[in-house]
């Protein structure tokens, strides 16, 4: 009886095997799917974020598009995020309820930032949760969430370089005062 299930095992293994699916899932990295099959490129979550453009023209010297910055003045406040997170720390909440009450009466920006470790993909997904997250806590605070626009930047602007502390200034989410400069 032994004998039948050491024999019987092997086999079930061989014929399942063969009856595995030929194409990845949708949504495989490209440098997962093998080179010599011809399949259309997946689907990216890149393709589910908002785009990566600087705000509108009319808010002039509102952000520097070689940096990556917004005009010191016009940022109410910036939420910093540990390493790979997104949630509004505990010690982070402070500055967004000091702003809560200017940031009722006008229309911003939370322009969401990773640091350069990691994939595009994955820091863009990240800084648009960042993004998201204090957007959230601003409308819970009461800012009009119709006031509130999202830029998720990846680690496009990052630095690629410094000591710990400089790297960690990439992981950021600024909130912006989206009139500055249209007054």
């Amino acid at each position: 009886m032994k004998f039948f299930h050491f024999a019987v095992l092997p086999l079930a293994a061989i014929i399942f095997a063969g009856c595995a699916p030929k194409n990845p899932p949708s949504g495989y990295p490209e440098e997962t799917i093998p080179v010599n099959q011809n399949l259309p490129p997946p689907v990216l979550m890149e393709d589910t974020l908002p785009p990566r453009v600087p705000p509108a023209a009319n808010t002039i010297n509102l952000f520097d598009s070689q940096s990556g910055r917004y005009n010191s003045n016009a940022i109410l406040t910036t939420v910093y995020f540990g390493f790979d997170k997104y949630n509004v720390a505990t010690a982070e909440r402070d500055k967004l309820a000091a702003i809560a009450t200017r940031a009722k009466g006008t229309k911003i920006i939370v322009a969401g930032y990773a640091d350069h470790f990691g994939t595009d993909q994955y820091n863009l997904a990240l800084s648009d949760k960042r993004a998201q997250s204090v957007k959230n806590y601003l409308v819970k605070l009461g800012v009009p969430e119709g006031n509130i626009e999202v830029q998720a930047y990846g680690k496009q602007y990052a630095r690629h370089g410094g000591t710990k502390a400089q790297v960690a200034e990439d992981r950021r989410a600024d909130v912006v005062d989206e009139n500055y400069g249209a007054r």
